[in-house]
């Protein structure tokens, strides 16, 4: 189970099969990677797969330690994305949710099904808000919800997405302050390193995107592939084998 138990800046074996630190959790953590390790700057927790490997040619991307860099701060009235994991606030906390198909609902955070384990994509949690008491909202947030619903329908998908690259790629990326589109990544770092192994690329880059759409294949286990229809200006080396990329 997810909790605030971990101290900050203090690191933690991992061992086990789970996200150990509440959704929005930034974290750094060390992989194992033959006979070293590597550690990545930091990332929210749910980005990445905390899981065994069944397969030995992925053990190098195995977590066997993280630290605590910050733990989430949700503030009431403001948006915030989900996409899985645990409920991201106590259980008695009171919030409005957004379902995929764009409609709201205001309940305790216990009544809800986070991990979106649910009998259909429509009514997977896509974003929360805390809210001040039980289903009363203020006007102006009524208004702003059925607003942001009616925007929802045409505006392009914003996501952060992790890309894996060749350090000579990394270095045009460096020299001229963006990633020409249209630009590949996938929705968890550790499913990025699958497919950098598979590929032989050593360098991945944390991107914003800001125009993402779903690609059919080449999803793995470990999270979905997205392309961003456009060039990426904000990236930042997540994970280098070799030296600092």
């Amino acid at each position: 189970m997810a909790s605030r138990k971990y101290k900050i800046g203090k690191w933690y074996d991992h061992s086990g099969n789970e996200n150990p630190v509440p959704y929005g959790t930034m974290v750094n953590i060390i992989v194992k990677s033959g006979r070293s390790t590597h550690t990545v700057t930091p990332v929210t927790s749910e980005k990445l797969y905390w899981g065994k490997f069944f397969h030995n040619s992925m053990e190098a991307c195995r977590i066997v330690e993280f630290k605590v860099v910050s733990y989430p701060e949700y503030e009431i009235g403001k948006w915030y994305d989900h996409e899985l994991g645990d409920c991201p606030v106590s259980g008695d906390t009171f919030v409005t949710v957004k379902f995929r198909n764009d409609e709201t609902q205001s309940l305790r955070a216990d009544e809800f099904i986070w991990d979106n384990k649910v009998y259909s994509k429509d009514v997977e949690i896509v974003s929360f808000m805390i809210t001040p008491e039980e289903i009363k909202l203020p006007e102006e947030i009524e208004e702003k919800l059925i607003e942001d619903s009616e925007n929802a329908k045409y505006a392009p998908r914003s996501m952060t997405l992790f890309h894996a690259t060749t350090p000579s790629k990394a270095k045009k990326y460096r020299e001229c302050g963006s990633i020409h589109g249209p630009v590949r990544g996938f929705t968890t770092l550790q499913a990025a390193m699958a497919w950098a192994m598979k590929v032989g690329r050593t360098v991945i880059y944390e991107i914003y995107c800001e125009d993402a759409h779903k690609l059919p294949d080449h999803h793995n286990k470990f999270g979905d592939a997205w392309w961003n229809d456009g060039d990426v200006i904000d990236f930042k080396c997540v994970f280098s084998a070799e030296s600092d990329a």
